[in-house]
């Protein structure tokens, strides 16, 4: 965030794809490079029709959604006419990416918006596409609390804006969007990651954190499968807030106490989740019983016998550990 903040993401593997679907709450179907749906969520096959932009009955695995498209567009369809014209821009690679606002009256009056995302994602066996309805009313509306950090995220603030905000913290912090990507991280986050041999495209900008804790647990660490666990949960909108204790040390450093947390984040331009670690003070008291004390998983860890499983953020020097009253909503006593 030191630098202007990477706000639109960059592109998913297959690989992370694949375990985007799995959490979050959005409506969403994997194409493969003809426009044949590969995969589909959870969420969706709740809602076959897709936002009712189609009158087929079934829009699962094996059909041609590219033609769905064409079929209700011919048969008088707008909305699946502008769909069909952008899905096939994607396909064709004239575009990376695609969002769609689709409006219709509401029957208590006002006007109901269909959000849709169309992006390309990158595969060696041929790219894909991943289609999303975006789902209402996920993250509610309030303040997002920080209580180790002392500060709180306004409900409805711009991204732009607490990333820059964030930059001023000691508090190692990524913003995550929907799908579990890291779209900015601050300064602490960032120092500590190339302190360590991270590098940006397994730790910053464009990385997913789903994959992070994924090849974590893979390579048999349960803690890390316990973060991850919170991870998606909030994510998918079943809690607010998640956090667990942990201790990390960068290379040649002892091990220090800090608490992980995760947390929904309703933006002015959607939903998003913070991460992040703040270091616990030697004689802040213990968590509830209820929590978990794990490690955070590492990403730039070279082999599972060298992994300390830190999640790029142990302290730096030189920042303040709170942001400017302007920039955000600031608690004067921390939990």
């Amino acid at each position: 965030m030191a630098n202007a903040p990477r706000i639109v993401p960059t592109l998913l593997s297959l690989e992370d794809a694949l375990l985007a679907l799995d959490s979050t709450p959005d409506r969403c179907a994997l194409l493969d490079s003809e426009g044949r749906i590969a995969r589909v969520n959870l969420p969706w096959t709740r809602e076959p029709r897709s936002g009712a932009l189609f009158g087929a009955a079934s829009l699962g695995v094996g059909i041609h959604y590219l033609a769905a498209c064409a079929g209700a567009a011919i048969g008088g369809n707008r909305r699946a006419g502008t769909m069909h014209a952008q899905l096939k821009r994607v396909l064709d690679g004239e575009v990376e990416r695609v969002r769609l606002d689709f409006e219709r009256p509401c029957a208590k009056g006002g006007v109901d918006t269909t959000t849709v995302t169309i992006e390309r994602v990158l595969s060696e066996e041929g790219d894909h596409v991943l289609v999303s309805f975006a789902t209402k009313g996920v993250y509610v509306a309030q303040p997002t609390s920080i209580p180790e950090a002392g500060f709180a995220v306004p409900s409805g603030a711009r991204i732009e804006r607490l990333a820059t905000a964030l930059d001023s913290l000691s508090t190692h912090a990524a913003i995550l969007d929907p799908l579990g990507r890291i779209v900015a991280v601050n300064a602490a986050w960032r120092h500590f990651s190339a302190a360590n041999g991270g590098r940006d495209a397994r730790t910053n900008e464009g990385a997913s954190y789903l994959a992070v804790c994924h090849r974590a647990t893979q390579r048999g660490d349960q803690r890390a499968r316990i973060f991850g666990d919170g991870l998606k949960a909030v994510l998918r909108g079943e809690r607010h807030t998640f956090h667990v204790d942990c201790r990390m040390g960068g290379r040649g450093e002892a091990p220090r106490r800090y608490r992980g947390r995760v947390t929904a984040l309703a933006l002015e331009s959607g939903r998003f989740a913070l991460v992040t670690y703040t270091e616990l003070a030697a004689s802040a008291p213990a968590q509830s019983p209820s929590a978990q004390s794990v490690s955070a998983p590492d990403p730039s860890a070279q082999s599972p016998s060298t992994q300390s499983h830190s999640a790029q953020s142990p302290p730096t020097q030189g920042h303040s550990t709170q942001a400017s009253p302007t920039q955000l909503s600031t608690r004067a006593k921390a939990a």
